[in-house]
């Protein structure tokens, strides 16, 4: 019987406290330090330890000036007893168990002095004052939980109450006599139902403190593996739960819409078993056996968290995987775009991502449309000038890009799919791929005439640019293009004497500079009014702009790259005293702003950017280059790569917080010096 068990230990902790008194008083301060620590966490720490006793309901009340807390778990035991008498001393086995220093209990001192238990037909309490008395010590000497004592317990009406909870099948009632109820309210204040999807036990929690009311009921489902968290009273979110070894990635869930959905920032927080307050990078839960300060509060970085965030890692790259290979349902057609960003830059962050970089590459591959196994980092993106709806369409309707591209299906069923691959592929599609697949005619006949206008332009610049700098030329002649009567090549339009179709027209004139098309025009004999016959006939070499860039070797790298943009015909400016993270603001003819950061390097060789030029990449997104020159001495080669965050990844390395990239590319430029 838990009595005798009771008397057998009280008696062994009086006699080690008379034998050793300074021990004891050092345990009262130490007790005191975790009482402070664990301020905000104490009906949580009751929670994990209802869990741990296999409770299924869990009850919390006020009754006059107490509070009562109750669970249906498992009666006490004498190491339950000794568990919560000493420090440190759990029998609990860490990830098996939620908690497993035995030091949680200690919290509920901040609300009181004097702990009363009821469990196993018998009551006794922690009570310094009763030990004091006994001992012949200080009572500030002594540390309230330590030392249980049997209770004859004489309080009717509490009594009473008890055993009202006991008749309702509750097994283990803890009593906090004469509480700070305010303290205790403003712990509650945060509960919410999140906190308990990743607990193993605990199907129903009730509390009733004064006006504040607090009820769910949790369902655990289980299907393929997974299991479904819903709640019966609040919203319709439930938690779709992810068991991989001893980790759980917990994703918010939209039972209406039968999907994942991303978690609100308050809710997207690291659990090691109950809510630490960190933040996760993402908007879902990760829950996994995390070192944690003494408070339960933050996670700490050691060899077990380490270890823990490489399974996270390998657990997201492995969903990814499934993902990418057509074995995921339309559940999870957010995940993508759930894991697209990185939006919290803690330390325990920064070591997830780098390790889920490390392992989405080395772990993710899938079958092409044509079954040839494409690994993430070979992956080939689409120009980020396209819109994702417009990635999306080229995906599904182009035979050249299926070629090179995953299961159809993936891009009806996931959102965002390139961009996220973004993040792990710097291989593009060039040009002359995107020559390739405008001669496509269905794929032509189904895209809208804005799409049409904006490739055109490009290919235009393109045309342009590659006749400036290489004087050679790209064969747009069995290009597709919407005219007055349908779907016709380049070639064919001044033989049928046709018209570019106005809408199409407009577009490529909305995204093409005056300067592009007058040269377009004159250079392919093509009238770019659209209510004029376009006449098209093949350019040659001579019909090429002479015109070369002026560039000195003995001048500066930034004002070679000012020359190479006054030779496309823009206004470029020095801005690199301003310190705003790019040395160079040019400005197109058509209004459009060039931000350009230029690096001096040696051919294919490795480039930094600093902290404050990461930054400003990351804000100006599409309108900020890097310009790589490499100068011999007889000409010099020029790299322009826009938008380098989304084209191409750095590493980060710590000598003054500098961002290394060793892998790249880009459009190429070569002058004669």
């Amino acid at each position: 019987m838990l009595n005798q068990i009771i008397k057998k230990i009280s008696n062994i902790f009086f006699e080690e406290a008379l034998a050793s008194p300074n021990l004891l008083s050092d345990m009262a301060a130490m007790e005191k330090y975790m009482a402070e620590s664990y301020n905000g966490r104490i009906f949580i720490e009751l929670l994990q330890n209802a869990d741990d006793c296999c409770s299924k309901r869990v009850y919390v009340e006020r009754f006059e000036d107490d509070i009562i807390f109750a669970n249906d778990g498992k009666p006490f035991d004498e190491n339950d007893v000794l568990a919560i008498s000493r420090s440190g001393a759990s029998n609990k086995t860490r990830g098996e168990n939620i908690g497993y220093r035995g030091v949680g209990f200690k919290s509920t001192l901040y609300l009181t002095n004097e702990i009363i238990i009821y469990s196993d037909d018998t009551f006794f309490t922690f009570n310094k004052k009763i030990c004091s008395q006994k001992l012949g010590i200080d009572v500030n000497s002594i540390p309230i939980i330590r030392i249980p004592i049997l209770l004859d317990f004489q309080d009717t009406r509490l009594r009473s109450k008890v055993l009202s909870l006991k008749d309702k099948g509750y097994n283990t009632i803890f009593i906090f006599k004469n509480a700070q109820i305010g303290t205790f309210l403003e712990d509650i204040s945060s509960v919410s139902e999140g906190d308990f999807i990743f607990l193993n036990n605990v199907e129903n929690c009730e509390i009733t403190i004064d006006t504040y009311r607090f009820q769910v009921n949790i369902n655990r489902e289980y299907e393929n593996g997974r299991q479904l968290v819903s709640f019966e009273a609040g919203d319709k979110d439930a938690w779709l739960i992810i068991k991989q070894n001893d980790i759980s990635l917990g994703f918010k869930y939209d039972i209406d819409m039968c999907k994942i959905i991303p978690c609100s920032e308050k809710e997207q927080v690291y659990h090691s078993y109950l809510p630490t307050l960190d933040k996760m990078c993402f908007p879902l839960k990760i829950n996994a056996d995390f070192s944690t300060d003494p408070s339960r509060k933050h996670i700490i970085i050691d060899a077990k968290t380490t270890e823990a965030l490489e399974s996270v890692s390998v657990a997201l790259s492995n969903i990814i995987k499934l993902a990418l290979s057509n074995k995921l349902s339309n559940k999870f057609s957010n995940i993508f775009n759930m894991l697209s960003s990185l939006n919290n830059f803690s330390k325990c962050n920064n070591l997830l991502k780098q390790k889920l970089q490390n392992n989405i590459v080395s772990i993710v591959d899938a079958p092409s449309n044509l079954g040839k196994i494409i690994n993430i980092s070979e992956y080939k993106l689409l120009p980020s000038w396209l819109e994702e709806s417009e990635k999306f369409f080229l995906r599904i309707h182009s035979d050249f890009i299926k070629s090179f591209s995953y299961n159809i299906l993936i891009y009806k069923t996931f959102d965002k799919v390139d961009e996220f691959i973004s993040n792990y592929s710097s291989c593009q599609f060039a040009i002359k791929d995107i020559v390739e697949f405008m001669k496509e005619e269905d794929l032509v006949q189904k895209m809208s005439s804005n799409t049409q206008g904006k490739i055109w332009s490009k290919i235009i610049k393109s045309e342009l640019l590659s006749q400036k700098v290489h004087e050679t030329e790209i064969d747009l002649s069995d290009m597709k293009i919407l005219t007055g009567t349908g779907i016709t090549s380049l070639k064919e339009i001044s033989t049928k004497k046709l018209s570019i179709e106005p809408d199409v027209q407009a577009a490529i004139n909305n995204n093409t500079s005056s300067s592009d098309l007058e040269w377009f025009s004159r250079t392919y004999q093509i009238n770019m009014n659209s209510d004029k016959t376009g006449i098209l006939t093949k350019p040659t070499k001579s019909m090429a702009l002479e015109i070369k860039p002026n560039i000195s070797k003995w001048r500066s790298a930034e004002q070679q790259c000012i020359e190479i943009e006054k030779f496309f015909g823009n206004n470029a400016t020095d801005v690199s005293k301003r310190n705003i993270g790019y040395d160079i603001e040019s400005i197109t003819p058509t209004g459009n702003i060039r931000r350009i950061e230029v690096k001096s390097i040696t051919e294919k060789g490795g480039f930094s950017i600093t902290n404050n030029e990461y930054t400003a990449a990351h804000q100006y997104g599409d309108e900020y280059f890097l310009c790589l020159i490499f100068q011999n001495d007889n000409n010099i080669k020029l790299t322009y790569i826009q938008n380098p965050m989304q084209s191409i990844r750095f590493e980060k390395r710590i000598r003054q917080w500098e961002w290394f990239c060793e892998d790249y590319c880009g459009e190429n430029y070569t002058f004669e010096l």
